[in-house]
């Protein structure tokens, strides 16, 4: 493996591939890493795609140039390499972002990142919204209280909320809305805050578009 000198950091690893595009990875801070990575790409990792002749050198990082990534040494950071870079397999794509992983850290810290970093993908694409879909800041409220029917327009006494699991919490004191079983009602609404969610019941029993009974 040549190495070609270079002035104090950052460094690239400049892979050529005969019949292929050459290809950079960068930058390395320490030349050491550097000529690390370059030697176990070259003796360490044959049979992963690169073409016969490939060759590896250590050279000054040329920020103006293409780069492939260093893997980065953080579980997130390398998901959202994962994310970034499909990796296409053979020659063309050699070497690839789990091949750089085992060049920089070996076999088996590789394999326990690579892990790590799929672990991660999939937690947030299951909390990720829907494509087109936007982030919901609300939450679920649980109001309940009595219904008044003084007039034309009923009307709904809030006695307390309930948020998500929470226990019952008391906003006013009325105990008759646990004793009184006539008029008793509750609704389940969406809202940011529980004032939003008293505001949509009260709304909703004075429209008569809330109905639901208190069980």
């Amino acid at each position: 493996m040549p190495t070609t000198p270079a002035a104090t950091g950052p460094f690239s690893v400049i892979v050529t591939k005969p019949g292929h595009d050459t290809v950079r990875v960068g930058p390395f801070t320490e030349r050491v890493r550097a000529q690390g990575f370059a030697y176990t790409l070259d003796y360490g990792v044959r049979g992963t795609g690169a073409p016969a002749g490939t060759t590896f050198d250590v050279a000054a990082y040329d920020p103006h140039l293409p780069h492939l990534s260093v893997p980065a040494d953080d579980t997130a950071g390398l998901a959202r390499q994962m994310d970034a870079e499909p990796g296409p397999s053979g020659p063309a794509g050699f070497p690839d972002l789990f091949t750089r992983l085992v060049a920089d850290r070996g076999w088996e810290d590789a394999a326990r990142a690579w892990l790590k970093a799929r672990a991660h993908r999939a937690q947030a694409a299951e909390s990720a919204p829907a494509s087109g879909e936007q982030p919901d800041d609300k939450q679920t409220f649980t109001v309940f209280g009595i219904i008044n029917h003084h007039g034309a327009t009923p009307s709904l006494d809030v006695a307390g909320i309930v948020a998500g699991e929470s226990t019952r919490v008391d906003l006013y004191e009325r105990p008759w809305a646990y004793t009184d079983t006539k008029g008793r009602f509750s609704v389940t609404v969406r809202a940011a805050t529980w004032q939003d969610a008293e505001e949509q019941a009260i709304e909703g029993v004075e429209s008569s578009a809330l109905r639901e009974p208190w069980r």
